[in-house]
């Protein structure tokens, strides 16, 4: 069933004009009576607001003083997108491409399953078009456990229909009813980059939605790009102390003791996995050239 109603895609952006141009192009097609951009512009100092209004004059430009966070500026397009009486919100990576049909699975499956809150795609690595970024998600704040599932693993062939259910949503691209966004009480700025997706799921949870993962619809993201990228020191930092503040909150002394005992092997696995991965797509890439 294609909704009608109107959907607003929110995408935040702060000092980065060519990864939000890119985002936007590929949302050009789907733009139109029932659906509409709202760009939050978060106190960018290169003037990326400027650049995006002139070569996008049908998307909503919302320019804020200053930068207090990816939650802060998501929920501030969440309140441009209620005041123009958007019935689902969006929340969209500006380091993300999406393909032209992926946002009618996930409304589909929100229409047609009350008990789902949250929807979510297949992301991919736009870097390794094939290869699985997020594919759901596992959520245990009481053993410290955070982590995407199906991570660099080749993706099949998009699946027709229906849903799988997930432990956590990832903020990269969501989609929710906006008066479940709002009766959950939207983001919470102050769990902090790479913490407010995880904090949002645990309430989400709370109130005893669903949170789904939707494989008909897929995305590409650069990941991490505002942060150095997948290796890079300062999106390590901010998740440690992200997630740190999250298992404190949801899981207890517990949870971080469990995450402080396990942190070493799981870090030298992570570290191990993605050189690899990386290692064997530059072979595969030195092949093909």
């Amino acid at each position: 069933m294609k909704s009608c109603r109107l959907t607003c895609i929110v995408v935040v952006t702060w000092n980065n004009v060519a990864d939000t141009m890119q985002c936007l192009r590929s949302l050009a097609p789907l733009t139109g009576a029932a659906v509409s951009v709202i760009v939050v512009d978060n106190g960018s100092t290169d003037g990326c607001g400027e650049v995006i209004a002139r070569a996008f004059p049908a998307v909503t430009m919302l320019s804020l003083s200053v930068n207090e966070g990816y939650a802060a500026g998501c929920n501030a397009g969440f309140r441009q997108a209620v005041a123009e009486g958007a019935a689902y919100v969006v929340f969209l990576n500006n380091d993300t491409v999406v393909d032209s049909g992926f946002l009618e699975p996930l409304l589909e499956v929100l229409d047609e399953r009350r008990e789902v809150m949250v929807a979510v795609p297949q992301i991919l690595y736009a870097d390794y078009p094939d290869r699985i970024w997020y594919d759901g998600g596992v959520l245990e704040p009481s053993r410290g456990r955070v982590r995407h599932t199906g991570i660099r693993k080749r993706s099949a062939e998009p699946e027709t229909g229906g849903f799988r259910q997930t432990g956590y949503a990832t903020g990269c691209c969501l989609v929710m009813r906006c008066r479940d966004f709002d009766g959950v009480g939207g983001f919470d700025a102050s769990a902090g980059m790479y913490g407010e997706d995880l904090d949002l799921s645990m309430r989400i949870r709370q109130h005893g939605g669903i949170l789904a993962v939707v494989p008909a619809s897929r995305i590409w993201h650069r990941v991490s790009a505002s942060s150095g990228g997948e290796l890079g020191l300062a999106k390590f930092i901010a998740r440690q102390k992200a997630l740190l503040k999250f298992i404190r909150r949801w899981g207890g002394g517990g949870g971080v003791a469990w995450y402080m005992l396990h942190f070493p092997l799981q870090l030298i696995s992570s570290l191990a996995s993605i050189i690899l991965f990386r290692l064997m797509a530059a072979i595969r890439r030195r092949r093909l050239a």
